[in-house]
């Protein structure tokens, strides 16, 4: 999983404080945002299997296993929500890796809580 050497993302203009994260070399610090409402995030599906790897112990670098961890501090926190989405559900059963798809299905639920997107009505 790369992680950036800095990230910012702010809201719409005048939706509130900035949400900051800032990386010290490739290990992104969060700054809490004092508004109660949880953030969304979302991650393709190269991204959960690294961190099916890093929940398993072994991480494909120690950042996997940083943000597998805070990742998970800020779900059990009630402060970020990760959903999946139909395509995320598609790309993992039809990976031919059978001993990737269970640790990473694992993985998805501990962190989506069962969070969705749902399609647009009408499309």
């Amino acid at each position: 999983m790369i992680v950036p050497a800095s990230l910012e993302a702010t809201k719409p203009a005048g939706a509130g404080p900035r949400i900051q994260a800032r990386a010290a070399g490739r290990v992104p610090t969060i700054v809490r945002v004092n508004d109660h409402k949880p953030r969304t995030v979302y991650i393709d599906i190269n991204h959960w299997y690294a961190l099916s790897r890093a929940d398993a112990g072994n991480p494909d670098t120690p950042e996997d296993a940083i943000v597998m961890r805070k990742l998970q501090e800020e779900v059990d926190a009630g402060r970020l929500v990760i959903p999946l989405s139909s395509v995320t559900y598609t790309e993992l059963t039809e990976n031919p890796r059978d001993h990737q798809r269970k640790p990473t299905a694992d993985v998805m639920l501990k962190l989506s809580r069962l969070a969705t997107i749902a399609p647009a009505q009408g499309r």
